[in-house]
């Protein structure tokens, strides 16, 4: 009976250690905690294996995969299978589909017994110099760097978005949890939304014609945009919300707590920042010819009048429930 005792406050003391170790690096957040046991339980991976395909200008994917889009020599796809997954891969009407069909298996983690889920890596490989008209993908994540969309681009799921140097219609992004990062790309036919509930969001060197930014859980981080028409519209709930120097029409901006930072923008009609919990800081210019207000219920407010503009075209309002506003000269 002894034994027993100690061996099970043994197994307790080490369960707690384990726990602890793994909550320092998810964090509280059940969706991260699923996320990093399914890291370690996706390592079973069957045989790598390559798809010669025909010619197709579309892409739709379903699948709980992570994939890549690159150009090549040829219409192919590279898979790794994991053991948990069968997935489909098959060209109909110009059309690559991808699905997938999970094996699910009992497991038992850190929060009990559970099923287990199994991510595939595929590659998809078109020759160079060819444009694909639409591509829709519900999946894991994405890693797509110099393709051509002439259509929409669109992205649901749960992963991460790098997108780099892609040249597309629209973009339009609704993660449940993930980073998204878009580099030196353009969606310069319609309008693009990128919205995620749980990551950054980190957006440079793009050209959009119109762009609206929705985080829940996170920073986000705009430098070096151009956005043509309309009015772009970021909002967060909590989390930074940083803006390097970008081109709007008009801009609006809302955070529900954290801070609201940023520097000289370009701007054509006006620019609005509301904060409900966080500081408003940044700067604008004299010859931006704005008429520059600030009101706070709980801080201080403080505007340069050297950037004063009283005949202005155009209005800059600033407000915040808690929290100072400061526009400085830049």
């Amino acid at each position: 009976m002894k034994k027993v005792t100690i061996l099970g406050l043994s197994s307790l003391i080490i369960g707690v250690i384990i726990a602890t170790i793994s909550f320092s690096m998810v964090g509280f957040n059940p969706n991260k905690m699923l996320l990093e046991f399914r890291k370690i339980q996706s390592d079973e991976y069957g045989p790598s294996y390559s798809k010669k395909l025909s010619s197709f200008d579309r892409i739709k994917i379903k699948s709980n995969a992570a994939v890549v889009v690159k150009y090549g020599d040829e219409y192919k796809v590279t898979a790794k299978n994991s053991k948990g997954s069968q997935n489909n891969y098959y060209v109909k009407n110009g059309e690559l589909i991808v699905s997938s069909k999970h094996h699910a298996r009992n497991s038992f983690n850190l929060i009990g017994l559970g099923t287990a889920m199994y991510t595939t890596k595929i590659t998809i490989t078109i020759p160079k110099g060819v444009s694909l008209t639409n591509y829709y993908q519900d999946s894991t994540s994405l890693i797509m760097n110099g393709i051509k969309v002439n259509n929409a681009l669109r992205l649901s799921g749960n992963g991460s978005v790098n997108l780099t140097n892609v040249n597309a219609g629209s973009l339009h992004v609704d993660s449940d949890y993930g980073d998204i990062k878009v580099k030196h790309s353009s969606f310069k036919v319609h309008p693009s939304e990128l919205d995620t509930s749980d990551g950054r969001i980190m957006i440079e060197n793009n050209h959009f014609s119109s762009l609206g930014v929705n985080n829940e859980n996170g920073n986000i981080t705009l430098n070096n945009n151009i956005i043509d028409y309309s009015t772009g519209e970021i909002t967060n709930e909590n989390g930074q919300i940083n803006l390097g120097s970008n081109t709007w029409n008009t801009l609006k901006v809302k955070n529900d707590n954290g801070d609201i930072l940023f520097t000289h923008q370009l701007i054509n009609r006006g620019f609005t920042a509301e904060s409900e919990n966080g500081n408003i800081i940044g700067k604008a210019s004299k010859s931006d010819n704005a008429r520059i207000v600030g009101k706070t219920s709980n801080g201080k407010v403080t505007i340069d009048q050297d950037i004063q503009s009283f005949n202005g075209n155009k209005i800059y309002s600033f407000k915040n429930d808690n929290g100072d506003i400061s526009i400085a000269n830049g």
